[in-house]
């Protein structure tokens, strides 16, 4: 019977890191839930200035195609001369791009 107390001593030491790691792993997923909480909220504010973006672009086009239609005396025209602007626009970055890449 007198080697039962250091046994339950040692097995008593032995237990201590496992709460200590078991405390570190429970803060460690507060803060995760936290940082993960925090990008959600980004993301999510991310996406409403991205499409309230998306929106004033689209009517700014509409409305820019309509000047240029008048302007021209066709909307057809307006509407084809946006077009090549977008178009040109997304060609340079294409090219931009595509040179950041290669260097």
């Amino acid at each position: 019977m007198n080697w039962i107390k250091p046994l339950v001593r040692t097995l008593a030491w032995a237990a201590l890191p496992v709460k200590i790691i078991d405390k570190g792993l429970d803060h460690a997923k507060s803060e995760l839930k936290e940082e993960i909480k925090h990008y959600e909220v980004r993301l999510k504010l991310l996406t409403i200035i991205g499409s309230s973006f998306l929106f004033f672009l689209l009517f700014a086009s509409v409305l820019s195609a309509f000047l240029i239609g008048n302007w021209v005396g066709s909307l057809t025209n307006g509407f084809a001369v946006v077009t090549g602007i977008y178009f040109l626009v997304f060609l340079s970055l294409i090219f931009v791009y595509k040179n950041d890449l290669l260097h």
